[in-house]
Parts: structure tokens; sequence; C-alpha cells
């Protein structure tokens, strides 16, 4: 499910965000990084460091679906679920 189409997800919510606010700096620091790749090697570990981002981030994710699905049936998230760092409300399913 996409964010833009959760119906109890503001789109606005996420500008400020926790995870996106802290991802702003970084921003620009990936774009120098890509800028200064100038050797295969470079552009490989620039490669590497988004794909290690993206997995970070994959499996928050499918921590985040998992405990989603055990709170709609009842149960509480799973032991090892992330954090939402929303500042949301932690019992309410749509956080």
């Amino acid at each position: 499910m996409s964010l833009f189409h959760a119906d109890a997800y503001d789109p606005d919510d996420m500008m400020v965000h926790p995870r996106h606010q802290a991802m702003q700096p970084v921003l620009a620091q990936l774009i120098q990084q890509l800028r200064d790749c100038e050797t295969v090697e470079a552009g490989v570990d620039f490669q590497r460091d988004l794909l290690n981002r993206l997995l970070e981030v994959e499996k928050d994710r499918a921590g985040f679906k998992r405990a989603a699905k055990r709170m709609r049936s009842g149960k509480g998230p799973h032991p090892e679920a992330p954090e939402p760092q929303s500042g949301r409300d932690l019992a309410d399913v749509a956080t």
C-alpha cells in the first residue's frame, strides 16, 4: 500500500516525519558523493551505500507491515518491531 493511498495517513505527515527530516542533510551528501564518483570503484561504492540504505528501510517496512498485521488480528506488535518514530499513538494500527 502506498502512503498516498492510506486512509489514515496524510501525505503532508511524510514531510515532517522524523525519518524524512533526518534524510534531508544526507540527501545533499549523497548528491555530492555521486558527483565525486570518478572511477568505477567509486561508483560501485556509491551504489553499495545506496543499496544498504534501501535494505535498511525495506527491513523496517517489512517489520511495520508485520506489526500492523498482528495488531489487526488483535495481537500486539512483535518484540522485534521497529520503532515508528512518528510520535503517533503506538496502539493505533494506522501508526
